[in-house]
């Protein structure tokens, strides 16, 4: 699909042409920015900042700022001297003069704050403007205020300021007494609100013409624009009586008091030429998507025709598997197959798939079926569900409250979940097979699904514990509490924590367990469990500890904080007196310590930023001094480079195998 881009002729004639994959109204994509690591900023011996090349470390640009920024997509930010900033290239030509008090790419202004490349905010003193990243002028020195940038699916990328939008080269400027809201991109049209609004009320909404001309006035709560063969708009409003029932209740701090079936706002269907085509009444603002208009009124649910506002019959009918379809004729539903023909007649008050030729149905007895269905469904609640075959013989009678499919291993030969009334004990739970045999009685308190690996975690008389799909006790009930690893921590295999006489440990899905029952709690990670691990803490949860599952190496819970590594594990014991050090140990896998930091901080590429006593190194993914902690100070910069202050408090770029960027020439 191609979406359509404005062109101007000298402001006098528009067209409209397509271009690019997506629908962007107005303005092409632009890239987020990509920082370049191969030219490095570098100082030499007096402070001044220019860049070496990184891996032949020469000088590229010579150094005369007072700070430089990395090269994004072939433009860097550069400081002078007086503290004005300017734009060069990488070959050190200038963009952009440095005589401008803030130089920064546009951000997108909702949403992430990611660089955009093609766009720079400029301001000098109090006027602000916009660059173009060859050093062209967007919007000009102090003309617009408050100017913030934009980027979105429908809409594409503009520079919104004071009340008008700037897009590709073209300012959009509303008529006297408006101001534009947003853009409607797919409708080539833009949202506006009037000024003379009390702050107090909800603004009333219009639309505007790229031309400047107002389409629809301000007069609307909403406005939706309706993708279809023709354009489309649905703009609706709120009673007057019903903001005046809430202003009141507002005010006596009473509810409002409004029936089920009142309808409260109405709305209008409108054309692209801004004339109404129907009026309806309606509940809620209508919901509009992928050109369909859904509505509600006096309590029903229906679809206009965005075209020429007829209702539209409702199809309440849904094909189940390859060979059937649910229908519904009354009230009623019955089954027939993808060829037409009934299989079932309506008789049912509600219907389902189990999969295969079974059905969990619902049906009232003494229900005459060859009237209406009744509009109550409280008959939902009560002992009514049952399950039938395609030729409409009843497998399970009707006298259950639930009937699921328990989904496994596939829904085609699924057994179910049953929900039963128990005299005295209210709605248990247990499991049919698909013959209709009951193979677990009702007798859980919950309502269960089995997981990928056709296991369900069940709880009866205060007691939890964990079953397979045929019934079988995985874990038995003597658990207190019981978590799904892959559910709760998003594991790729199944793991179960379970809590025993306070304590909590680990199993299996054979029911084996895993981690014995000695922590306070257990911290499950993916990243942890591949490297055969688990956290655990204290029974006060104040301290951590570590377990490995082959080795059964444990680590007592005396740390304020422990993290496992590929090759080591670091933990964190803070200072109990107040002129000691927080200390930080790194151990090897088999528990033992190869040395105390004051930091230890662990870097992308697995390597460890430490400090001990003032000075500063890098360790390597082993815990090996690989960059001798020598520096005063080290932090991470871009990519991966460190900030570096050496011993005479000069700063300069380090990579993390001890590379110095400094210019020496």
């Amino acid at each position: 699909m191609y979406g359509m881009i404005r062109s101007f002729d000298q402001g006098k004639r528009t067209r409209w042409f397509r271009a690019g994959l997506f629908l962007f109204f107005l303005f092409p994509l632009t890239a987020f920015s990509a920082v370049e690591y191969d030219l490095v900023p570098a100082p030499d011996k007096s402070g001044r900042w220019g860049y070496v090349d990184a891996g032949t470390k020469k000088t590229v640009i010579a150094p005369q700022y007072r700070a430089v920024a990395f090269f994004q997509d072939g433009v860097a930010i550069v400081t002078v001297a007086s503290g004005q900033k300017g734009l060069i290239d990488r070959k050190g030509k200038i963009i952009l003069p440095a005589e401008y008090t803030t130089v920064d790419f546009a951000k997108i202004s909702h949403g992430s704050a990611t660089d955009v490349s093609d766009f720079f905010i400029v301001s000098q003193g109090e006027k602000k403007g916009v660059v173009r990243r060859d050093g062209s002028w967007a919007l000009p020195l102090g003309k617009y205020e408050s100017i913030r940038f934009f980027r979105s699916a429908d809409n594409g990328d503009y520079f919104r300021f004071d009340s008008a939008f700037w897009i590709n080269g073209q300012v959009y400027a509303p008529p006297s007494g408006f101001v534009i809201s947003s853009v409607i991109g797919k409708a080539e049209a833009f949202e506006i609100e009037s000024k003379a609004q009390s702050s107090f009320s909800t603004p009333k909404v219009g639309v505007m013409r790229p031309d400047g001309t107002i389409l629809i006035r301000p007069e609307y709560d909403k406005i939706q624009f309706v993708v279809t063969a023709e354009k489309r708009w649905i703009v609706s409003r709120v009673d007057g009586g019903v903001l005046g029932r809430v202003f009141k209740a507002v005010v006596t701090n009473s509810d409002v008091e409004v029936s089920e079936k009142e309808d409260m706002l109405t709305f209008w269907l409108i054309d692209g030429n801004g004339k109404t085509i129907r009026e309806f009444r309606g509940r809620y603002h209508p919901f509009v998507k992928d050109g369909r208009v859904s509505c509600q009124s006096r309590g029903e649910k229906y679809e206009i025709n965005p075209l020429d506002g007829e209702r539209l019959t409702r199809d309440t009918s849904r094909k189940v598997g390859s060979r059937y379809v649910l229908f519904q004729e009354r009230g009623f539903w019955g089954v027939r197959n993808t060829e037409g023909t009934v299989l079932i007649n309506p008789q049912y008050v509600s219907l389902g798939s189990l999969g295969g030729d079974l059905f969990v149905a619902r049906k009232m007895e003494g229900d005459d079926t060859r009237g209406h269905a009744p509009e109550t469904w409280a008959y939902v609640y009560a002992e009514n569900a049952g399950v039938i075959n395609i030729a409409n013989q009843v497998v399970m009678p009707f006298e259950y409250t639930t009937i699921s499919s328990l989904d496994y291993p596939d829904r085609e030969t699924a057994s179910f979940m049953i929900g039963k009334i128990v005299p005295k004990k209210g709605t248990r739970y247990g499991i049919a097979d698909r013959s209709g045999r009951v193979i677990v009685s009702p007798q859980y308190l919950n309502g269960f699904y089995m997981n990928s690996d056709g296991q369900a975690q069940v709880y009866r008389d205060g007691w939890h514990g964990v079953i397979d799909h045929t019934g079988k006790e995985v874990l038995p009930l003597v658990y207190r509490s019981i978590f799904d690893t892959a559910r709760l921590d998003r594991t790729t295999k199944t793991f179960y924590m379970a809590e025993k006489d306070g304590l909590w440990g680990l199993y299996d899905v054979s029911g084996k367990e895993v981690v014995p029952h000695q922590y306070g709690f257990l911290s499950i990670s993916e990243d942890d469990l591949k490297k055969g691990w688990v956290r655990g803490d204290s029974t006060d949860r104040q301290k951590k500890g570590a377990y490995h599952f082959s080795s059964r190496l444990t680590i007592p819970a005396v740390y304020d904080d422990i993290r496992i590594y590929d090759y080591v594990l670091t933990t964190y014991r803070r200072a109990e007196k107040q002129d000691s050090r927080d200390e930080k140990d790194i151990l090897d896998m088999k528990g033992r310590k190869l040395a105390t930091y004051h930091r230890l901080e662990s870097l992308t590429s697995g390597r460890f930023l430490a400090k001990k006593d003032e000075l500063t190194g890098v360790l390597d993914s082993k815990g090996k001094e690989l960059v001798s902690l020598k520096y005063r100070y080290l932090e991470r910069a871009e990519g991966n480079l460190l900030w570096a202050k050496d011993e005479n408090g000069n700063r300069f770029f380090l990579s993390e195998t001890g590379e110095e960027y400094r210019i020496r020439d």
